[in-house]
C-alpha cells in the first residue's frame, strides 16, 4: 500500500528589514515565530 499525501500550495507575505546592526531580518506576518537573519540578502526573491 502506498500512502499518498495532499498537498496544498500557499503563499505568504515575507517581510526583510535591516536592523540597528546592519542584519537583514525576514518574517512572515501570519506565521508567528517564522523569522530569519543574515548578513545580508544574499539572492532575490521572484516576484509573483
Amino acid at each position: 500500500m502506498v500512502a499518498m499525501r495532499k498537498t496544498t500550495q500557499r503563499e505568504f507575505s515575507v517581510i526583510v528589514e535591516r536592523d540597528e546592526e546592519g542584519y537583514d531580518v525576514a518574517r512572515v506576518p501570519e506565521l508567528p515565530g517564522c523569522h530569519t537573519h543574515g548578513e545580508k540578502e544574499s539572492t532575490p526573491w521572484p516576484a509573483r
